[in-house]
């Protein structure tokens, strides 16, 4: 079996790394054992292992191995953007950096169906308790989701899967997606492909700037869902960011920068302040809020002396 070895000079937790991904659904991975497999998708059964300060990768076929460079977030250089970082907000993304490693972004461009439909599947739910089993059920039993635009009935999905209005309407616009998406797929053009995915049914600025992080592989978008307007609220220098949320009609007319409403939106002050860590930093935010806020890990949070939410209720 083919094999790569990959340096890594800082210690990558896999577990970490994953956890914010829409990639999720496609993996398994082992804490103890610190094995990451890929269960579906582009290079399937790609494999890769920690050994000390080395990562282990192994597929039948050798293109594979130089792709596992974006599940394992390694297309990302981190050092190369964060400089640029102006420094009012550096000290926010070195102590992240501290607290959670040099992470990457894991993703799998090559998989945009399956990203696409991993993004739409998270609105407004739990992603790791409901997307990632709708999204793996799915794909234990269908495997190519284009198999779903034959279907003559959805009953197994509804049925076995989840009745849940996004998988109804999931289901409703495969077919839309699939009609744009040899215009977008290759396209590294944001606008054209956020315009393009924001004239599909129930398609919203958070999904269309989320594929553009995960496919496009621009980290200067964010999705700024509840999540990361959390997060950007509780730390003292970041507050000030927040303004309105990207709007539909907006985001289809204008780029970014020539929008009437940009000193408003939340998107374009974070892309101002975070330039290409932007994606970045809202994917870390979603770690750090999942594993240390939600669970109260104060005492251990680097952050604690910028966080708001930390300082009210020391105040008290």
């Amino acid at each position: 079996m083919p094999q790569r070895t990959i340096v890594v000079t800082e210690r990558i937790d896999l577990v970490k790394l994953l956890y914010p991904s829409f990639i999720f659904p496609l993996v398994e991975i082992n804490a103890e054992t610190e094995v990451l497999f890929k269960r579906w998708g582009y290079c399937k059964n790609l494999k890769a292992k920690r050994e000390g300060s080395n990562i282990m990768v192994t597929h039948e076929q050798t293109a594979c191995l130089q792709y596992a460079d974006e599940v394992l977030g390694l297309w990302f250089n981190i050092n190369k953007y964060r400089r640029n970082v102006s420094k009012s907000y550096r000290e926010l993304i070195d102590k992240l950096v501290e607290m959670h490693g040099e992470l990457g972004i894991a993703t799998s461009p090559n998989d945009d169906v399956e990203i696409f439909s991993s993004i739409f599947l998270s609105r407004t739910t739990d992603f790791h308790r409901n997307t990632d089993r709708w999204l793996r059920c799915i794909l234990s039993e269908y495997e190519d989701l284009n198999r779903i635009l034959y279907l003559d009935s959805y009953s197994y999905i509804f049925n076995y899967v989840s009745n849940s209005f996004q998988v109804k309407q999931w289901v409703a616009v495969l077919k839309d997606y699939f009609e744009v998406r040899n215009t977008i797929r290759y396209s590294t053009d944001a606008h054209k492909v956020k315009s393009s995915l924001l004239r599909i049914r129930f398609v919203g600025p958070k999904i269309a700037y989320a594929y553009i992080l995960f496919v496009v592989k621009d980290a200067s978008y964010a999705p700024i869902d509840r999540n990361f307007i959390k997060f950007l609220g509780k730390i003292v220098s970041t507050r000030t960011l927040i303004g309105m949320v990207p709007r539909k009609e907006l985001c289809m007319m204008y780029v970014c920068e020539q929008c009437k409403h940009r000193e408003e939106c939340t998107l374009y002050r974070v892309r101002n302040a975070f330039g290409h860590m932007s994606g970045w930093l809202q994917t870390i935010a979603y770690l750090h809020t999942k594993t240390l806020c939600s669970v109260k890990r104060c005492d251990i949070c680097k952050l604690r002396e910028t966080c708001l939410s930390h300082l009210n209720h020391q105040a008290s």
